[in-house]
């Protein structure tokens, strides 16, 4: 993850969104077990839903990512989101988040059909 976080500082956002299942891959990491992953998951993923005209492309591959993680772990969509808002007590990652839940809802309004 320090080593996307450097490419997206250096050459910017288009070379992740130019790797095929970078992001869906960067979804895969998230583990709420692990706090500091966590933390760079998350911020990783917000940073590229606020990158101006890629935004609505990151969505949409952030949204697979989670479905395909759902599906791998034979859970509901987003029930690692609810698990970690009812398990999770460190206020950083529950903010990280709602953070990240509400940029995520920001950038879906009016795309129904990707839910």
């Amino acid at each position: 993850l320090l080593c996307i976080k450097h490419i997206m500082k250096t050459d910017g956002l288009d070379v992740v969104f130019g790797t095929k299942g970078l992001i869906e891959g960067i979804v895969h990491c998230l583990h709420f077990e692990y706090d500091m992953l966590v933390m760079e998951v998350l911020e990783i993923l917000c940073v590229c839903l606020h990158y101006g005209s890629t935004a609505s492309r990151a969505s949409f591959h952030i949204l697979q990512g989670f479905i395909y993680l759902s599906e791998e772990r034979k859970e509901v969509p987003f029930e690692i989101f609810v698990k970690a808002l009812n398990d999770v007590t460190d206020i950083r990652i529950r903010n990280a988040t709602m953070g990240f839940l509400n940029a995520m809802l920001l950038n879906t309004i009016g795309k129904r059909e990707w839910i």
